[in-house]
């Protein structure tokens, strides 16, 4: 046999033969996961200048396929990122607030950006809430023109988190039908004390439909 002609019946078996190849390779990845993941590591520091010249060249194909394979693989792709969040929260959290910290200029010109560009989609959001919410949206209106009757307290009352402003510029509510009632708190806080409020509704809903 020539080399072309083995190359032709390689690729053959290899077409008759797709899952019994991928079970091999299975066993034989999970007998061996640190072992090739070794190899993978020290071949990309050897070969680092190689790898970028070959990015830059497909950096096409390469977006192309990786959207192929998400479209592909929508659900799979759900399924591992959700395991991987639930088992890492507080790592994903402490990365996020040191990404904050270091780089507050870069997104607040971010924000000024997207603000400029999509205002038409934030005025549709906007609207949408105030319809979904007209209650809420009746008494934060009545709050900001009679500021007075509302009074906040000078420092945060709840400081949840070693980051907080301290300086209060929020009203928070647990119960809108007692606007009289809530809690003076910073920006922070109140982001947090809103996110709470979205798990207890979540979890009651869970609830109901079991």
């Amino acid at each position: 046999m020539n080399h072309l002609q083995k190359l032709k019946y390689d690729r053959k078996w290899r077409k008759n033969h797709k899952k019994e190849i991928k079970k091999s390779w299975k066993k034989y990845y999970l007998k061996n996961k640190e072992k090739l993941k070794e190899v993978k590591r020290l071949y990309r520091i050897k070969n680092r200048d190689k790898i970028k010249i070959y990015l830059e060249k497909n950096k096409n194909r390469i977006r192309r396929n990786d959207r192929k394979y998400k479209k592909k693989n929508k659900k799979h792709i759900y399924y591992i990122n959700k395991l991987y969040r639930e088992k890492n929260r507080e790592r994903i959290r402490s990365y996020i607030q040191d990404y904050k910290k270091k780089n507050r200029d870069k997104i607040k010109e971010w924000r000024k950006n997207y603000r400029k560009k999509n205002r038409k989609i934030i005025y549709q959001k906007v609207k949408k809430w105030q319809k979904e919410n007209p209650f809420i949206y009746h008494i934060n209106s009545k709050i900001n023109k009679n500021m007075k009757l509302y009074p906040l307290k000078k420092y945060c009352e709840i400081k949840y988190d070693k980051n907080c402003l301290k300086i209060a510029t929020d009203r928070h509510h647990d119960n809108y039908s007692k606007p009289h009632e809530y809690i003076s708190c910073c920006r922070r806080c109140h982001n947090y004390l809103n996110l709470q409020r979205v798990t207890r509704s979540k979890k009651l809903s869970r609830e109901k439909n079991v």
